[in-house]
């Protein structure tokens, strides 16, 4: 590089403050230098006229440093940062309701709103692009995890097996994100097999089958089919996906019927015909009912709670009843809101690693809000599926930060150029 086209770069280099930005902006500039220089000489021109006047058409550098720093630089999506803080605000709502169930503890929702955001703040400040080296080891942990579910002593809530390590509690719903980023991982490989990425679904599937955890199969199954079809799958391989996940639940369904207890076979029995089994699970799809249908415009926020632990399993039947239908519209416009945001990041990002991220996080969050909207409402089975954000407990809010704080890192380094 000659002196000319040195002093040059290091003058609109000067203007751009970000590292990464700064250095990959001086490559692709020098190789644009490089290029013209020799075409010039080519043509006839002087070498030391060559070098000026492939400069010289590059602009002044003051103007072309400050153009290039507001393009290059690292930027904040402020709208799902703003929707994210009314999404988060809202959440606190039933604290105002007088007839709050006592399983309902508001210092607790503060800690758990107070670790996630500060797990989303964190990973908004850490390169996502670190997560695609060690992509392989995130999944083998996301299934040592599933294993030790089905190996090590645990006790089960609800039917579902919780693994305790002190004051930590372990759940199959909890290595759903591992899964996801190995996914992301392997489809952005070049030498990705594709038997190898029916074995990595296959595996986990198996696994949450053995469970059973139907609601988190679901879940992987969903995200795994969209992060392949974004990643340009055979659309045969990704129906032969789609047709064997649906025969493992099909299958694993029957397997699960057959060993089930009474009670748990009563409780599918209720969502088709909830007056059969009114002194048991049908009760519950009743209590849903009754929410639904007396919670009027405006909620009963002095009204005892119908079910039990309804701010968990039942949230939004709670803010129909609680805080009325418009309360309700408003939470569903914000949530919709945050999808669409979703969506567009998803279209504006270029890199592949991150936009698999925002695919496979993108599918988890909707999937769960939709499913749990769908439940409440009477047209899918109810199953322990929350609402993002807002349902009371660790892993709906903590979970759903985790998801959009790596969204938002993705989001922050999308305009940065990338040299291969």
């Amino acid at each position: 590089m000659t002196r000319v086209e040195s002093d040059f770069l290091h003058q609109v280099k000067g203007h751009i403050k970000n590292k990464e930005a700064r250095e990959l902006v001086g490559e692709e500039l020098a190789r644009h230098l490089e290029t013209e220089r020799e075409r010039l000489v080519k043509e006839g021109i002087p070498h030391d006229h060559a070098e000026q006047q492939a400069v010289e058409q590059m602009g002044n550098p003051v103007s072309l440093g400050m153009d290039l720093n507001k393009l290059h630089r690292p930027k904040t999506d402020w709208w799902m940062v703003l929707l994210l803080g009314i999404a988060i605000t809202l959440s606190f709502l039933p604290v105002f309701d007088y007839g709050i169930d006592q399983g309902y503890s508001t210092w607790n929702k503060v800690l758990y709103t107070t670790l996630g955001i500060a797990i989303m703040t964190a990973l908004f400040f850490l390169d996502y692009r670190l997560l695609r080296k060690w992509g392989g080891l995130v999944y083998g942990f996301g299934v040592a995890g599933l294993f030790s579910l089905l190996v090590l002593p645990v006790s089960f809530v609800n039917g579902a097996p919780v693994l305790q390590a002190g004051p930590l509690s372990f759940k199959a719903f909890m290595f759903l994100p591992l899964l996801l980023v190995g996914f992301a991982a392997f489809f952005v490989k070049k030498s990705s097999n594709r038997w190898i990425g029916l074995a990595m679904i296959a595996l986990p599937l198996f696994l949450y089958v053995m469970m059973p955890d139907i609601a988190s199969l679901f879940l992987l199954l969903t995200a795994f089919i969209a992060m392949a079809w974004n990643a340009n799958w055979h659309r045969r391989m990704i129906a032969g996906v789609l047709i064997g996940g649906s025969a493992v639940i099909v299958g694993g369904g029957v397997w699960v019927w057959k060993h089930m207890e009474v009670y748990q076979k009563e409780r599918l029995l209720a969502f088709l015909h909830p007056e059969q089994f009114t002194e048991g699970s049908g009760a519950v799809y009743m209590g849903v009912r009754y929410m639904l249908l007396n919670g009027g415009w405006f909620g009963h926020r002095s009204e005892p709670d119908v079910l039990t632990s309804p701010y968990e399993d039942f949230m939004y039947a709670s803010l129909v009843y609680h805080f009325g239908w418009i309360t309700a519209f408003i939470v569903l416009f914000v949530l919709v809101l945050l999808i669409i945001r979703l969506v567009l990041v998803h279209l504006r990002v270029r890199d592949p690693f991150g936009k698999m991220l925002v695919t496979g996080g993108g599918v988890f969050f909707t999937v769960q809000t939709f499913y749990h909207i769908l439940m409440i409402v009477g047209l899918l089975p109810i199953t322990r599926i929350s609402l993002p954000f807002f349902s009371y407990g660790f892993y709906p809010t903590v979970m759903s930060a985790l998801v959009f704080g790596l969204v938002l890192s993705v989001h922050r380094k999308k305009d940065i150029i990338y040299v291969h």
